[in-house]
């Protein structure tokens, strides 16, 4: 009996670690598991969103999969209830403080996508 494929959330790092040499090893592992159907790849609409308009090498490593190694995973009213409370928790501050701290160059709201009718948007946070 062959077992149910894992499923595993990736974001944009475990995807883009496919062109970056440090990382390059373990990252292919996981697309190699995933063409041999031991893993579903789940992607959320924010990842999906940060590859589709500037991050075209890693994009190509996506839309090389067969559709049946990923599965898009929709923000929801209840996925934005949740992640506000992590926020609210000061749960989200290592997530936030890593981002920042690998991305110097960048503001925080130009990492997040806006999605219309989600509550996530890219408004500028008053800090």
């Amino acid at each position: 009996m062959t077992p149910k494929p894992l499923r595993v959330y990736v974001d944009t790092s475990v995807i883009g670690g496919c062109i970056d040499e440090e990382f390059a090893a373990d990252s292919k592992r996981v697309f190699e598991l995933a063409l041999k159907n031991r893993l579903i790849l789940l992607l959320s609409e924010v990842v999906v969103a940060e590859i589709e308009p500037h991050l075209l090498r890693v994009r190509e490593i996506l839309d090389a999969l067969p559709p049946r190694c990923t599965q898009r995973v929709p923000i929801t009213p209840d996925v934005v209830a949740l992640g506000d409370a992590y926020v609210r928790r000061g749960c989200s501050v290592h997530v936030g403080r890593m981002t920042l701290r690998t991305l110097p160059r960048r503001r925080s709201h130009e990492l997040m996508p806006s999605f219309p009718g989600s509550g996530v948007s890219t408004t500028k946070p008053s800090i």
